[in-house]
């Protein structure tokens, strides 16, 4: 059976991950450890910011940070309502709104950033497969 990391190894997608802090992560990303990321795949790359609950005890592996942007990934919240929806999300104030608004256009970024990073709907589907 093939697993995640395998492909990974087989495609050649390479990821470095080092502990930082990001200054303006979003209000749930406090209490969390930050890293900072490059991924790598046939000379293109992609940075981006990854956050680990304190729970979990071990280093973040580039197996981790790519199943998070498949998983971002596969969800395609093309409106803000939806995004709002699917988080049930609570707007008590327009700071709310433009917070929810901010992550939103935020993770259309990055799927779309990563999509590009990989240039193959195939390879992507693949690698959905088998998280």
């Amino acid at each position: 059976m093939t697993t995640l990391e395998g492909l990974l190894n087989g495609t050649g997608i390479t990821a470095s991950i080092r502990e930082d802090w990001n200054d303006n992560s979003p209000d749930w990303g406090h209490d969390k450890l930050h890293y900072r990321v490059k991924v790598r795949y046939q000379g293109r790359s992609m940075s981006l910011w990854y956050y680990q609950g304190l729970g979990i005890t071990r280093n973040p592996r580039p197996v981790d940070v790519i199943e998070c942007l498949l998983s971002d990934s596969s969800m395609a919240y093309d409106s803000l309502d939806e995004y709002i929806s699917e988080f049930g999300l609570e707007i008590k104030s327009v700071a709310d709104f433009r917070t929810y608004e901010k992550q939103h256009k935020q993770l259309i970024s990055q799927n779309k950033r990563f999509t590009h990073l990989i240039g193959n709907p195939e390879l992507i589907e693949r690698m959905r497969e088998v998280i």
